[in-house]
């Protein structure tokens, strides 16, 4: 479809057939906007997605780049923002702007601890969100994430909101939007069944690898099922809070049983180029001059 470099098969719109090659990433020709990498490893390529946020950092930040405010435009009634430090383990409070990521997952499913008022002042200790206290796999590996990408926090609704404080979740649901948007990276957890699922590519067999088929020197193809495809049988996509973060932040790193990529808007419009996104997302690559 328009050009893209990738081709649906006949009666169906789920099934994609694309051209793969080896080193996109360092081609700057109209082939590299049309080549998607051929293989998804198993474990996650951390250097890559510091590439994607670089690229489009450089690229484009004048556009997709967060325009500087004071913390109260940037959070409207809100007096403080809670975040998980990833270095120290434990909530912080902060009336200034820093640089986090925003974990978007599915909850419940097992029994786990939550935020409360009963227990908001020893999470602000240090050390208090060590493994031994009970955090979901998911967003331990978000934990991780922050620290191999060098962002030093994380915002997690669980934790960043008091559960059984209805003002508190009222002002925190508010500008539930501008948190996201305002992130430096959101992590979309799309395959996970509960918040003990992990992010995929973390741990050993918790992704499935993507192989493909070579036809010429640096040159491959491969099959794949698009985006909308492969969530429209997850617990994510039935979760009333899980699609906002789509296209409201500036970078998204989604992550499915097969899939690990980054949605950047200047390069895409989610309305008009959703099939787009889905060919070099399900890849795992980044073409921040993407265009249809």
């Amino acid at each position: 479809p328009a050009a893209s470099g990738a081709f649906y098969v006949y009666g169906s719109r789920r099934c994609i057939i694309c051209f793969a090659g080896e080193q996109v990433e360092s081609l700057d020709t109209f082939q590299a906007r049309v080549l998607l990498r051929p293989r998804i490893e198993q474990f996650i390529d951390f250097e890559r997605i510091s590439r994607w946020i670089s690229a489009c950092e450089t690229d484009h930040s004048s556009t997709c780049g967060q325009e500087t405010k004071s913390f109260s435009e940037a959070y409207p009634g809100l007096e403080v923002l809670r975040l998980i430090d990833v270095h120290d383990l434990c909530l912080v409070e902060v009336n200034d702007l820093q640089p986090y990521i925003a974990l978007s997952y599915v909850w419940g499913g097992i029994s786990t601890v939550r935020m409360t008022r009963a227990n908001l002042s020893r999470f602000l200790k240090r050390n208090s969100l060590e493994p031994s206290a009970r955090i979901p796999k998911t967003i331990r590996d978000t934990i991780d994430l922050a620290r191999r990408l060098n962002i030093r926090y994380i915002w997690v609704d669980a934790f960043c909101l008091i559960q059984d404080d209805s003002e508190d979740l009222f002002q925190g649901i508010s500008v539930m939007d501008k948190i996201f948007q305002r992130s430096w990276l959101t992590a979309v957890a799309a395959s996970g069944h509960t918040a003990n699922s992990g992010l995929p590519g973390f741990s050993g067999g918790s992704r499935v690898p993507r192989e493909a088929t070579v036809i010429q020197p640096d040159i491959s193809v491969t099959v794949f099922m698009d985006l909308d495809g492969m969530l429209e049988s997850t617990v994510y996509q039935t979760r009333g809070w899980t699609n906002p973060p789509l296209v409201t932040e500036p970078y998204t790193s989604l992550k499915t049983k097969s899939s690990f990529g980054a949605v950047v808007p200047t390069s895409l419009s989610f309305a008009s180029t959703k099939h787009t996104i889905l060919y070099w997302l399900h890849m795992g690559t980044f073409f921040p001059r993407l265009k249809t």
